[in-house]
Formats: C-alpha cells, sequence, structure tokens
C-alpha cells in the first residue's frame, strides 16, 4: 500500500486487522491483507499486527506479516501502550518456541523493556520459562545485549533466575554471559544471596573464573 493509499485507508478497521492477526486464521489473514487490512496498523492500544501475531497467532501469519514488512526493522521493536514489544509477546503469552526465533531473525531487540523496566528475558525468567530463556541468552551473547540490565526495581534477569529453584542450569548460563553476582536490587540483596537461600547453585556449577568471586561473596553474606 503505497502513500495515497494509506492516506485514504479505512484506518476504523486497524483495530479489527490487528486482531484478526492474533484469532484468525492464515487464510483470514492473507484475504485481509489483499483488500482491506494495513499491515502497519495500530490498535487502541497502540498493538500492531506482528505483536499480535507474536502473541498468539501461527508461525505462517508471524512469517506473513514479517514478510510484509520487508526488512524494516524498527516496526518490530515498537511497543503497545504497556511497552510490550512484539518479544514481550512471544516470551509471555505464546508457547512456540519457534516464534522467537523468527523475530530475533527478523531485528527484534533483546534489550527492550516494558513498562516495568523488564527485557524478554527477565519475563521468560519470571514465567519459569527455561527453555525460552535459554534462547534469550544465547541470543543475547551473539548480539552482546546488556545481560545485566535492571528493571524498575533493580532486578537483573540473575535475580529472577535466582528466585527459581529449577533453573541452575540457567544461572551458570547466565554467569557464562556475563551476568554479575554482586548487582543489588532495591531490596539490596544480590543474585548470589537470593540463589544461596534457595540452595539454587554451588561453587562448582559456574565457570572457573567466577569461583574465587563468588566464594568471597558467600563469606561476606556468612559474616554479616
Amino acid at each position: 500500500m503505497g502513500f495515497f493509499g494509506n492516506l485514504f485507508r479505512d484506518k476504523s478497521r486497524d483495530d479489527e486487522f490487528v486482531k484478526l492477526c492474533s484469532n484468525g486464521s492464515l487464510v483470514q489473514v492473507k484475504e485481509a491483507l489483499s483488500s482491506w487490512g494495513y499491515v502497519k496498523a495500530k490498535d487502541k492500544n497502540s498493538a500492531t499486527p506482528v505483536m499480535t501475531a507474536a502473541m498468539n497467532g501461527d508461525l505462517g501469519i508471524i512469517r506473513l506479516i514479517l514478510e510484509k514488512l520487508g526488512r524494516d526493522s524498527s516496526f518490530v521493536n515498537l511497543s503497545d501502550s504497556k511497552k510490550f514489544t512484539a518479544l514481550h509477546y512471544a516470551v509471555t503469552f505464546n508457547p512456540k518456541h519457534e516464534i522467537i526465533n523468527i523475530l530475533l531473525n527478523a531485528g527484534a531487540s533483546l534489550d527492550s523493556q516494558e513498562e516495568h523496566g523488564m527485557t524478554p528475558l527477565m519475563a521468560a525468567l519470571n514465567l519459569n520459562q527455561s527453555e525460552k530463556a535459554k534462547i534469550l541468552i544465547e541470543a543475547s551473547k551473539k548480539s552482546k545485549a546488556d545481560i545485566n540490565a535492571a528493571d524498575s526495581e533493580n532486578w537483573r534477569a540473575l535475580h529472577y533466575a535466582a528466585l527459581r529453584s529449577s533453573f541452575p542450569e540457567i544461572i551458570t548460563l547466565l554467569v557464562e554471559a556475563g551476568a554479575k553476582t554482586e548487582l543489588r536490587n532495591s531490596a539490596n540483596s544480590t543474585p548470589l544471596m537470593m540463589s544461596l537461600n534457595n540452595k539454587n547453585v554451588e561453587i562448582h556449577e559456574v565457570p572457573h573464573k567466577k569461583r574465587e568471586q563468588i566464594q568471597t561473596l558467600r563469606t561476606q553474606r556468612v559474616c554479616r
């Protein structure tokens, strides 16, 4: 749709198309795009087709939307009224892990933060989504995303992982990716403190170069 086509299109149907990308079929979305649907539409909450497709759509729909967007990764990283991006939606709501890789290949940012400062990785850890977290950690290493980004309460990804007693492997992966064990959240807790309280990680479970640092921090905590 060119400039003049966009200028005169029926924008009242944007909400309808954005919703269709979430709960419609691939055939329905294709038919809408061939007539009245607009791939860069926004609904009343600033959600876009790529967001709702990432949230609940099938893989065919998200691939179609991204194909129509071309190489415009800026649209993939738009956020809605809650500052959720398409990657946040995929991590939080969609059970299909593959959709995360599709969005990352389309240029989705790992550093995006929703209204409370949570990155997609933090969201995955908070929801106990270990497989999604592994994908995001590996992608963070490749893209040099900020693995130590802080949310509004100064929680880092490692704080979220430390809460989960089932996450010793994730903790190791995060530390190997550069996550710092000594950073404190607004409650003055470090990931190491939380992890030890949960009996979630031992010294031998992290890389050798981190062992001395963690042993020092453990001693400091015992001495308090």
